[in-house]
């Protein structure tokens, strides 16, 4: 399905440079919005780089500690288990 989006996007463009037409292309890339990243590698960095310090990381350390995850699968469930790594999710999602 890819292929063919990308296909079709240089289809239009190949066709509006032969028209001589001018062409402006505009991707987003929402692929890192689903990374894993781990919490407290990202809660330094934003410390030692960003310089981040009292109340936004401790509101950012709250919503990610504690976090668990768990399987189920019609009458089964397996125990749920803590995360420390893990995706951020919309919210938390700028880049």
């Amino acid at each position: 399905m890819t292929e063919t989006a990308l296909l079709e996007i240089l289809d239009g463009v190949y066709t509006a440079a032969d028209d001589k037409q001018v062409t402006v292309l505009i991707s987003l890339d929402l692929s890192a919005a689903f990374d894993t990243v781990d919490h407290d590698v990202l809660l330094q960095r934003l410390q030692s780089e960003f310089g981040m310090t009292d109340t936004p990381p401790s509101w950012l350390r709250s919503y990610l500690e504690s976090r668990t995850q768990f399987v189920k699968l019609g009458q089964h469930q397996l125990p749920a288990g803590g995360l420390n790594v893990g995706v951020l999710g919309p919210l938390l999602f700028a880049s």
